[in-house]
């Protein structure tokens, strides 16, 4: 069951509150773990590396393209 589905049914009272906020929650965590594992990526590419700075550009490029 994707978020807007669960979302769609709490607002239609077929799904219980505290599921949906359940859900929001564990949605919440994943995005907050992807940003600290993404920071943590990006700190190593800055600090090691004989080019870093093309590096992290290179990084940040073919992040986009995906």
């Amino acid at each position: 069951m994707t978020p807007e589905k669960l979302m769609i049914d709490a607002l239609k009272g077929i799904v219980p509150y505290p599921m949906l906020r359940r859900a929001v929650k564990v949605s919440v965590d994943a995005i907050r773990a992807a940003q600290a594992e993404q920071r943590q990526r990006i700190i190593a590419i800055i600090k090691g590396g004989d080019r870093p700075w093309q590096e992290l550009v290179d990084a940040i490029l073919k992040q986009e393209d995906e």
